[in-house]
């Protein structure tokens, strides 16, 4: 058995992200035409500069009047903001000599049309907002001094507003010299207008004082605590015994600090008892910690938590289950219908070695009494001696029993549940092979309006469904299987994988729920029309040899074929009227002899078709005229598929050349030519049509004359 050490953490860590912005080339980074991109101004005069931190800022002068409306510097975000919301910009100014320092004008746009949401200002040493009918001042000591742009004397500043939109706020100032918080202010409801339900524009209006300023890295959020790491432990994880150590693969994203940077810190929330590696870079203390648990068999809930440079944390918490599998990987229910005598008794096929000491029996009983043909009856076995065939109305009930499912009690973190199932090729519906619901857990069938199996599973209550492709509408004999190992549900059929899906999460164990075999207890329409045989359940996610292994124990699985799609089929006969085919073929019978033949599906084309070796997987197909041809493989393995229904296709369409196929670019005189036919000159499209016409004779005639000018300037010799 292969243990599953580490289900789900994750093993490629992406780069480190932060939370999306809604304002473009907010670090104004971007220029073009000397205008950062994306932003627009007004009768304003910018340029780049790295005053303010070092990278490209820009430096905004108002020009003229400095109470013009078109004095601005703005942007119109990706998307408008409703809710929470955090803005945060750098900025550095001068003392305006007239007017405001600082005006921040944040707005709603609409066409050309921009209203006023929220206005800030700094003016006289006081920082202020405006409440719709005056400014308030909310705080006046002067937190802020001015800069001297051409002395190279900056005073950078950042400024933080914070909170719901049209409810409260926090306004804070950090000094970027010092990186001291010079301004903390809560509680603040203060909007220019109430009427708008979102902003969606920012602007520095720099028509309200005669100033400069430097501004950078406007940075506009629409969620809570943009800034914190995101620390993503993966899905819950299973070690397997007597390996009892899993070194943790953490991903943290939103946060601009390196990996090796940032600051990890884990603790054990719940669970037995563990420590921690004392390998360099395994510790308690690092992200990639080493995890050692001593206290053996049990769940383990253990939480990361991470620290950026800019003392924000995010964490996660994730549940490890450690397992012993002699002791907790069992056959839980396995019905053979191998009983004797065939009544109406099928009982769980108990297997003390393989962890079957319970037994769980299930009885035949009808779902509709009136239907003389509820009852399952009695079949030669698949695997074995006997099966089951359903007729419609019957079910194997496996709760008629006193005890209630002894073996199934904390069935929660892993799963697998297979059995042989024969449909009725002619029902479209559900064909339930084993469920257990009302209310639903799982269930493996064959789906509705559809000729594949699936296999859905309830994690944490909500339904995850495998779907595959294979049909088993067939009327043959199908091996299903399903397994979920705590993070992935895959399907098999015949013991192939036919899907795959992540699933986190624990199985819901509900008390009230009910196994059936041939029928959801709680779906009437989900009824078995068909035959069942060898169905099992187990405690542990099986892995694909040991799947093969319970279907090498049928009579036979019918082989499985598919094309190689990567062969052409779209060709031009003329250039290329043969192509290379190949297939893979799977048997899982190893025993098997494998036939197989190419071959045209509409008989009436066949004799347009030769095939290399029509026997042999690998081969060729040559084509007489074009068309659309189906070429069909069929396979057999000396037990299914000897009507020839066991088969994959694919469709090759030959085409016969138009004219532009046929033409070649000369480099020397720098047009096409018609190697086929060296009359056809040129045509309505300046180059040669595929025919000696009009055009052509024109050509010819017009460059005879011109040879045969006694000049011959002009005469050019065509090939």
């Amino acid at each position: 058995m292969r243990m599953i050490k580490l289900l789900s953490v994750c093993l490629l860590l992406p780069a480190l992200t932060q939370a999306a912005l809604v304002i473009q080339n907010s670090d104004l980074e971007l220029w073009t035409a000397g205008m950062p991109d994306n932003w627009a101004r007004g009768n304003v005069t910018i340029a780049t500069s790295t005053q303010l931190n070092g990278s490209t800022s820009a430096l905004l002068t108002a020009v003229a009047d400095n109470q013009s409306s078109q004095h601005y510097f703005r942007q119109i975000s990706t998307e408008p903001v409703s809710g929470y919301f955090y803005i945060s910009f750098d900025i550095a100014f001068e003392d305006a000599p007239t007017g405001r320092d600082i005006n921040l004008n944040i707005q709603n746009a609409s066409g050309s049309s921009y209203g006023s949401v929220m206005n800030l200002r700094y003016e006289g040493g006081s920082i202020s907002l405006y409440n719709g009918s005056a400014w308030v001042a909310v705080d006046s000591s002067g937190v802020m001094t001015a800069s001297d742009f051409n002395s190279d004397v900056i005073n950078p500043y950042r400024i933080v507003l914070e909170g719901t939109f049209l409810s409260e706020y926090t306004l804070a100032i950090t000094d970027l010299n010092t990186g001291t918080v010079v301004l903390e202010k809560t509680g603040l409801n203060h909007y220019q207008s109430r009427s708008f339900t979102s902003f969606n524009t920012f602007n520095f209006d720099l028509s309200r004082g005669a100033t400069r300023i430097l501004v950078d890295n406007l940075e506009v959020y629409s969620q809570q605590n943009p800034f914190l790491p995101v620390v993503d432990l993966g899905f819950n994880a299973i070690v397997a015994l007597p390996d009892n150590t899993m070194t943790m693969a953490p991903v943290v994203t939103n946060t601009d600090t390196p990996r090796e940077e940032l600051t990890a810190l884990w603790t054990q929330v719940g669970g037995p008892a563990i420590n921690f590696s004392s390998n360099p870079g395994e510790t308690q203390n690092d992200l990639d910690a080493g995890i050692i648990f001593i206290g053996g068999r049990g769940e383990y809930v253990l939480k990361l938590m991470v620290t950026d440079q800019d003392g924000k944390a995010g964490e996660d918490s994730i549940t490890i289950r450690v397992k012993d599998p002699s002791l907790d990987d069992k056959l839980l229910g396995h019905w053979g219908f191998e009983d004797d005598p065939q009544e109406t008794l099928a009982a769980d096929m108990l297997d003390g070695d393989a962890g079957n000491t319970v037994a769980d029996n299930g009885y035949l009983a009808e779902l509709d009494v009136n239907d003389p043909n509820a009852m399952p009856q009695w079949i030669d076995g698949w695997v074995d001696s006997g099966a089951l065939q359903f007729l419609g109305n019957g079910i194997v009930d496996v709760n008629d029993v006193l005890i209630q499912e002894p073996n199934f009690a904390d069935l929660q973190w892993e799963i697998t549940v297979a059995g042989w199932i024969k449909t009725d090729p002619e029902i479209t519906g559900y064909q339930t092979l084993i469920g257990r619901s009302n209310p639903f857990d799982w269930v493996l069938r064959k789906g509705e309006g559809r000729d594949s199996a699936e296999f859905v599973v309830s994690v944490d209550g909500t339904a995850m469904w495998a779907i595959g492709t294979t049909s088993i509408q067939d009327g043959y004999w199908h091996h299903l299987a399903g397994t979920f190992n705590g993070a992935e549900i895959v399907l098999y059929v015949d013991g192939v994988e036919d899907a795959r899906l992540a699933a986190e999460g624990l199985i819901t164990e509900s008390l009230a729920s009910r196994i059936a075999i041939g029928n959801r207890r709680d779906m009437s329409n989900h009824r078995l029309r068909g035959s069942a045989d060898d169905i099992r359940v187990y405690s542990y996610a099986l892995t694909p040899d040991q799947i093969a292994g319970l279907v090498q124990m049928g009579v036979n699985a019918i082989p499985r074929v598919a094309i190689d799609p990567e062969i052409p089929t779209d060709l031009i006969i003329q250039f290329e009227d043969t192509v290379d085919l190949n297939a893979v073929v799977m048997d899982i019978n190893l025993d098997d002899t494998i036939g197989a033949v190419w071959s045209v599906a509409d008989p009436e084309q066949a004799a347009n078709v030769t095939f290399g070796n029509a026997n042999a997987i690998a081969t060729t197909a040559t084509f007489l005229q074009s068309g659309v041809y189906t070429l069909r493989l069929t396979v057999n393995d000396g037990t299914a598929g000897l009507d020839g229904d066991i088969y994959d296709e694919v469709v090759i369409a030959l085409n016969e050349a138009v004219c532009e196929d046929l033409l070649v670019f000369n480099d020397v005189t720098g047009r096409y030519l018609n190697p086929t036919l060296s009359a056809d000159l040129t045509g309505p499209e300046g180059m040669p049509d595929c025919a000696v016409n009009l055009y052509d004779l024109a050509v010819m005639a017009t460059q005879w004359l011109l040879c045969n000018d006694p000049e011959g300037e002009a005469c050019i010799q065509l090939p």
